[in-house]
């Protein structure tokens, strides 16, 4: 079997929510979406039987770190405070996160600001971490990828 070389470059991979392009993220870790749900429970009775409950929660969570510098803060500060306001709809946007490299995508029709960020000041620039919920979360992949 042959080895493929892949290349993974974090700069080139996309987030975009609503229609603003997310950039300035942090150090380490830029985004992480897991699951609103697990996808199913199971249950053993004592006579041995097993039911499994589907679960069908279609949201997720987005954790976005940025650097404390990015302006992509003020971007979402916006969102949350319309969505803080009351206005009606007005703060919920589309998420989109495409890798570039596997052609992975992460799609929400709509999201929105579950968390803002923890603030804290210190000698070095910091990172702001905010958890954003997906509503009708889906992964794709736009490319053939051989394995």
């Amino acid at each position: 079997m042959t080895e493929q070389l892949y290349n993974y470059s974090p700069g080139q991979n996309v987030l975009t929510i609503g229609t603003s392009r997310v950039e300035g993220f942090g150090p380490d870790d830029s985004v992480s979406i897991e699951p609103g749900d697990d996808a199913s429970t199971t249950q053993v009775g004592l006579d041995g039987a097993v039911t499994r409950t589907v679960i069908t929660n279609p949201t997720g969570i987005a954790t976005i770190s940025l650097k404390q510098t990015s302006r992509a803060n003020r971007v979402l500060e916006a969102l949350l405070a319309l969505q803080l306001d009351g206005a009606n709809g007005a703060d919920v946007a589309a998420f989109y996160y495409k890798d570039a490299g596997s052609g992975e995508e992460h799609t929400a029709e709509q999201c929105f600001i579950e968390r803002r960020p923890d603030y804290a000041f210190s000698k070095e620039a910091g990172t702001r971490e905010w958890r954003i919920r997906l509503v009708n979360w889906r992964v794709s992949y736009t490319e053939e990828v051989a394995g």
